[in-house]
């Protein structure tokens, strides 16, 4: 592991701070708020389904940017990038559902615990499939694109 990697995973916990911070704010305000008095399955659901646009939104536009992703790569990217979050907002629907009617956990504790783990997970997937280079790319010729970039600002 380069220098280089070590300074990317820190930008990217970072950026996922922030992010995971509006997710998890969205998350309680739509489970103790918004949908109360619906069962805590169906109001986990819709409260991972908002959060998770909500955030992933912001997720991505910093994510892109640490991962490289130049202007021309972005349709390519976005539709990786809505395909994993998809799989890992269900992941962690399914994953707190399964651990509330287990163990009876209030939520907004398995949230952060299960996240956490899903958090590791998605760092591998952003870097070695949603951002990664497509074959006939490499990735110092992107590197060289996003200096370039970052000169002309």
């Amino acid at each position: 592991m380069t220098f280089k990697d070590i300074l990317r995973f820190i930008t990217y916990s970072a950026s996922s701070l922030i992010s995971y911070s509006v997710d998890y704010g969205v998350f309680i305000l739509c489970t103790k708020v918004i949908w109360n008095d619906l069962s805590v399955s169906l109001s986990t659901l819709l409260a991972t389904i908002t959060a998770r646009i909500i955030s992933s939104l912001c997720n991505y536009f910093l994510h892109r940017q640490i991962f490289k992703s130049g202007k021309s790569k972005y349709h390519h990217s976005f539709g990786k990038f809505v395909i994993s979050t998809t799989f890992f907002m269900l992941f962690s629907w399914l994953l707190i559902n399964t651990l509330y009617n287990s163990l009876s956990i209030n939520t907004s504790i398995l949230k952060p615990l299960v996240d956490s783990f899903i958090f590791i997970l998605n760092f591998f997937s952003q870097k070695f499939w949603v951002f990664h280079p497509r074959k006939h790319e490499s990735p110092k010729s992107e590197d060289k694109a996003g200096e370039e970039e970052s000169k002309k600002k």
